[in-house]
């Protein structure tokens, strides 16, 4: 679904089976922690940065923001709203605009042509259970990559990873490979626009 992806980096952290919105990120705040989502054109996920004294407490957070979210519909339609208003305002946006059709005629016909933010068309239509059951096949142990910089005791965060990735449904790697025709030839594209603005994107 257009723009679910986006959507759903919106929603994942309003609470879960066991916080309340307001409880779980109170308790991030307190902590002097970030917790995040993030969403591209082929992955999302959870961003999580915490002070090593709260560590542990905030990894379990984490943990129930991936195994255990609560994204209702009441949150979906409150997101919605924020995003269709984002996506108008765009329009007197001349450099995201010149990006847009760049990927547009660069991925014709590939996924990675389209708004990862969608259209107003496709986000009016989304609910929160499709945006649970897009969630659902991708966040399951086999599918799961972890990262982690900073001061921290590596085979400690090993076993925490482990335990985590233990308790989601095994699952399957998400691997698609999608056909892609490339430009056969050089092509240039204008779009005219009222404002006294020129945005030029070139590339190969």
């Amino acid at each position: 679904i257009w723009g679910v992806n986006e959507l759903l980096s919106r929603t994942w952290l309003s609470s879960t089976k066991h916080r309340t919105e307001e409880m779980l990120l109170g308790r991030i705040e307190n902590m002097a922690a970030n917790l995040s989502a993030f969403a591209g054109r082929n992955s999302c996920g959870l961003n999580l940065t915490a002070l090593r004294p709260f560590a542990d407490e905030t990894l379990d957070i984490f943990a129930e923001v991936l195994s255990e979210p609560l994204i209702t519909s009441e949150v979906v339609e409150r997101e919605k709203i924020g995003l269709l208003e984002q996506l108008r305002n765009r329009r007197d946006n001349p450099a995201q605009l010149a990006i847009l059709r760049f990927m547009e005629h660069m991925f014709s016909g590939h996924p990675y042509g389209r708004d990862p933010m969608g259209s107003e068309k496709s986000i009016s239509g989304i609910s929160s259970a499709q945006v649970l059951a897009h969630l659902a096949p991708m966040a399951v142990a086999e599918n799961l990559t972890f990262s982690i910089t900073g001061y921290f005791d590596p085979d400690k965060w090993r076993k925490k990873f482990e335990s985590i990735a233990a308790k989601l449904p095994a699952g399957k790697r998400q691997l698609v490979k999608l056909p892609y025709n490339p430009p056969k030839s050089a092509e240039s594209f204008f779009e005219k626009s009222i404002k006294e603005q020129t945005h030029l994107v070139i590339g190969y």
